[in-house]
């Protein structure tokens, strides 16, 4: 696998090509500053299947440059990796075509299992931002029953917004991709969203809103 490791930080970057490194012994990591190095560098290889990128970088910064990025690879996922943890910064960033957000506090391990996640064709979004509040199960029932979610389409949800793709959903509820893809449609109708992203907002704001 290749991937490519856009920071203007070295130190940082070699803490990450080692986690990578640990995920695959034969990872090729491409190491570059900027985001106008990053795109010179996808302009030369067109098998990078990865991309883990900082936001605050000198010139273009990451928001800016998300875009071009994808432009020129629209098979990598993009994962933001960045100091800070603004929801309205990792909404725009999703928004933009980013496949995870990972804070740059999270620990190796988090790290490492978020990119696991995105390569299987998941989606990583820190858990302060989406997993309900353990206390708040009386306030996420009557989310779900506001909505008149059944059971399983709870259950689906529950997963989504933990980042879990169509396959890995199905696997853990012994269901077939096309019954997983025939509730999300039923919970994008209900919750008046167009995708994953926008129905876990939803979800979360609510909740947030329940329990503020």
């Amino acid at each position: 696998m290749k991937a490519l490791l856009i920071d203007d930080h070295p130190l940082f970057r070699g803490g990450i090509k080692r986690i990578l490194e640990l995920h695959e012994k034969d990872c090729e990591v491409l190491e570059v500053g900027t985001c106008d190095a990053a795109i010179e560098t996808l302009r030369r290889h067109n098998d990078i299947a990865l991309i883990l990128l900082d936001l605050g970088l000198p010139g273009m910064n990451g928001i800016d440059g998300l875009a071009s990025l994808r432009s020129l690879n629209a098979n990598a996922p993009i994962v933001i990796m960045s100091a800070s943890d603004s929801p309205a910064i990792i909404r725009k960033s999703l928004d933009l075509g980013a496949k995870g957000f990972i804070p740059k506090s999270a620990t190796p391990d988090v790290i490492l299992n978020a990119i696991k996640l995105v390569l299987s064709g998941g989606m990583y979004i820190p858990n302060q931002l989406l997993a309900p509040d353990p206390g708040a199960d009386e306030s996420a029932d009557d989310i779900y029953a506001k909505f008149k979610l059944t059971p399983r389409q709870v259950e689906v949800v529950d997963l989504m917004v933990k980042g879990f793709s169509n396959k890995e959903i199905a696997r853990k509820m012994d269901l077939s991709d096309h019954t997983v893809r025939g509730h999300l449609s039923q919970i994008f109708a209900a919750l008046n969203v167009n995708n994953r992203t926008e129905a876990a907002f939803v979800i979360n704001n609510l909740m947030a809103q329940m329990n503020g």
